[in-house]
């Protein structure tokens, strides 16, 4: 015969047992569902993180196609040994892209046939403003400033090189340029 207690125990073990698979049955229902949507706020997660990536990649990308193909190159030519250079700016666009200070054995060189290589880097496509501020004397007389502007259309994948050629006419400094393009394609 079976006691009271162990038919309650058994009575009390088969409802945990039926209660627990309601719940897993429940709880299985909503699993799918809920994984379903974790899913697929995922996968939108990471399609918005793909999208931003690919965006900033491109911007990379068209920052970037015209570097280290479009270069510019300024030197500086002359041969008239009444003159000396004293310094230049190279302004590109309102910033300061080199500055240079000439010593007498530069201007030397220079008289006798040299070049100096006042500038080279790379420079962004369009339109540009190239101004150019030198300094220069006669002799003893006192430094004399002046500005050459250079207005210059810059397009990608190019070489620019640009040559400054001083000298001097019925006592005035006269500065001429060359420019020369070159293609990379």
């Amino acid at each position: 015969m079976r006691s009271i207690s162990s038919v309650s125990k058994k009575t009390v073990l088969s409802l945990a047992a039926l209660l627990i698979l309601l719940l897993c049955a429940a709880s299985y229902a909503e699993g799918p569902q809920e994984n379903e949507k974790y899913v697929r706020e995922l996968i939108i997660r990471l399609n918005n993180n793909y999208i931003q990536l690919d965006r900033a990649l491109k911007d990379l990308d068209d920052t970037v196609r015209d570097f280290p193909n479009t270069n510019i190159y300024i030197s500086v030519l002359k041969r008239d040994r009444a003159i000396e250079l004293i310094s230049m700016e190279v302004w590109g666009n309102d910033e300061l892209l080199k500055s240079h200070i000439y010593a007498p054995l530069e201007n030397s060189a220079i008289e006798a046939g040299g070049r100096h290589e006042l500038f080279s880097g790379e420079i962004r496509r369009g339109n540009q403003v190239l101004k150019i501020i030198y300094h220069w004397r006669e002799g003893n007389a006192p430094p004399q400033k002046e500005v050459l502007v250079l207005p210059i259309t810059i397009s990608a994948a190019k070489s620019y090189v640009i040559e400054l050629f001083f000298e001097k006419k019925k006592d005035k400094l006269v500065v001429s340029h060359t420019q020369l393009d070159f293609s990379s394609r």
